[in-house]
């Protein structure tokens, strides 16, 4: 996963910060115990963006994305987990390169971008990030 700097403008220490935590997220996710437990038939991948490399079957199957709200819900984790019941075909691609935005850090900020991912709890002030 790379960080895109086209969408928005970053300070050098959100894009730091940011870069750092494109690395460390792969590694921390299938370490949370919300990725985890019976009923997954494949190791949790970190999948941003995943509905560009899901099969429309597969996406159909796994009932597609929620339709929930951005602000208490991780879309990308919840489609990458009902994919994860779904099939056992999931794999880490290096070739396969997800440019990702840094739309809600500009929003949230750092920290408070950590806490929505680690709680789904947007800050009170609530950003439409898009």
């Amino acid at each position: 996963m790379r960080i895109r700097t086209d969408d928005i403008k970053l300070s050098r220490t959100t894009l730091m910060m940011s870069r750092l935590g494109a690395v460390l997220v792969p590694r921390v996710g299938p370490l949370l115990r919300s990725n985890r437990g019976e009923g997954y038939l494949s190791p949790y991948v970190l999948m941003p963006g995943p509905n560009v490399a899901i099969r429309a079957s597969t996406y159909t199957a796994s009932g597609g994305y929620p339709r929930r709200s951005f602000d208490t819900n991780y879309l990308d984790k919840d489609i990458a987990n009902a994919v994860r019941r779904t099939t056992p075909n999931i794999k880490h691609v290096r070739s396969a390169v997800v440019h990702a935005s840094e739309r809600r850090t500009a929003g949230y900020g750092i920290r408070g971008n950590i806490t929505w991912m680690l709680r789904r709890e947007a800050p009170v002030t609530t950003t439409d990030i898009r």
